[in-house]
């Protein structure tokens, strides 16, 4: 008996299945076998029906999915790579009434070995018009030839397969972009954790801080940590870099500069086993610039120890101001492993002032493309009019306005403390 295609009103009836069916499915791996089993209901002389698409950009077309009337799917899976190329390249969809004496294709080993009689063969064409793989139908009778009409429905139905899977691959990169998100805000949470809940409440002493990542998390680091003999240290960080991987740096990094700056009393040596240990690990190239600035209330003597950071800026209670401890700068952590600091002392006279920070307050940009600057920040720290418990909020206030609504791209780190 001849198998022609379904009439014309069954035809409708599967389209509107298909379309259906298609709006309906949100999951990529379930779109294509839809698609095949709606086409064998179109198609009823099909033999065989395949999808074929680039497993990715650049690779080879292979099927993806593959539907057979009797049997396994997966025997005979050859299709013609001349007429699956042609589809793609030329965009355009392909009949072969007799693929057996179709010149086009030369004789292809696939059609030869299936003893394939007559295909249809559509682009699958998304939004931006490229060809992501193609539909292809065919038989082994030779008395149930595809038509013409039966091309342009093939051609439809790969149309409304693009569109669909287009749209689950939207729908589930947003699933996984939420999912990321949610990830990305609990290691938020957990950064905040680590950075300290509360200044040290040291009479005589008054201290302000600032954290802001450019992102969910960041690489820029602050501390307190209390130390023996009633000390205290002020610690501010900057990792190489931004995001996850930087605040994964400055996490194992934190622990270590409070287990160093506790057990040695020596800043510079503890700083150099912080950079030890750090360089043991093998960051691939990473390193972090850190000033550690140690306070000793009894004796108000300050030590300031600097692994390649900006140096902090002293206002001090007579109103001058000064970049110190800049000549005795070292290297930054990672950079060498056995490397020796060398430390930077003063005395911290009453009104003294010191401003630590990173280079996202130096850097800051505005939307005429223009840093904020070094200079900026040293003649805010000498402004007179501003008392000194109350320059850190001034900072802060001065960039946020410099910066409006511009979009900052670096972290932001600000630590403030001193005498009264």
């Amino acid at each position: 008996a001849w198998k022609t295609s379904a009439k014309p009103e069954q035809q409708l009836q599967a389209m509107i299945e298909i379309s259906n069916n298609l709006s309906n499915t949100l999951s990529v791996k379930d779109i294509l076998p839809k698609v095949l089993d709606s086409l064998f209901k179109i198609f009823v002389q099909a033999d065989r029906g395949f999808v074929i698409m680039r497993p990715k950009p650049g690779a080879p077309p292979v099927p993806v999915a593959a539907k057979a009337r009797h049997g396994d799917a997966d025997m005979g899976m050859r299709v013609s790579r001349t007429i699956v190329q042609r589809a793609i390249e030329e965009k355009k969809a392909i009949l072969s009434a007799d693929a057996s004496s179709d010149a086009r294709f030369n004789m292809a080993q696939s059609i030869a070995d299936f003893h394939i009689r007559s295909l249809i063969c559509a682009p699958m064409i998304d939004s931006n018009g490229e060809a992501i793989g193609v539909i292809q139908v065919d038989t082994r009778d030779q008395r149930s030839r595809f038509t013409d009409f039966d091309l342009q429905v093939l051609a439809g139905v790969a149309g409304q397969a693009a569109i669909a899977l287009n749209n689950a691959r939207l729908h589930e990169g947003a699933i996984r972009q939420r999912a990321l998100q949610r990830d990305l805000e609990v290691a938020r949470q957990m950064q905040q954790a680590l950075l300290p809940s509360a200044a040290p409440d040291l009479p005589g002493f008054h201290f302000f801080q600032h954290y802001q990542a450019a992102y969910e998390v960041g690489g820029d680091y602050y501390d307190y940590v209390l130390l023996p003999d009633d000390r205290f240290a002020a610690v501010v960080g900057d990792v190489a870099g931004k995001g996850v991987s930087a605040a994964i740096l400055m996490a194992k990094l934190s622990s270590d500069v409070r287990f160093w700056l506790v057990r040695e009393p020596d800043p510079a040596k503890a700083l150099a086993q912080i950079n030890a240990a750090f360089s043991r690990h093998g960051w691939d190239d990473r390193f972090v610039t850190m000033v550690v600035a140690v306070v000793d209330p009894q004796t108000c003597e300050l030590t300031l120890v600097n692994a390649g950071h900006m140096p902090p800026i002293l206002r001090s209670g007579d109103g001058k101001v000064l970049e110190i401890g800049g000549d005795e700068a070292g290297l930054p952590l990672g950079v060498m492993d056995d490397y020796q600091y060398e430390s930077y002392t003063r005395e911290l006279l009453a009104g003294d002032q010191l401003t630590l920070f990173t280079d996202g307050f130096s850097e800051a940009m505005n939307s005429s493309r223009e840093l904020f600057g070094l200079e900026r920040l040293i003649e805010l720290c000498g402004d007179a009019t501003v008392k000194a418990a109350d320059l850190g909020p001034c900072i802060l206030d001065k960039v946020h306005k410099f910066v409006g609504d511009y979009p900052q791209s670096d972290d932001m780190c600000l630590v403030c403390f001193g005498r009264e």
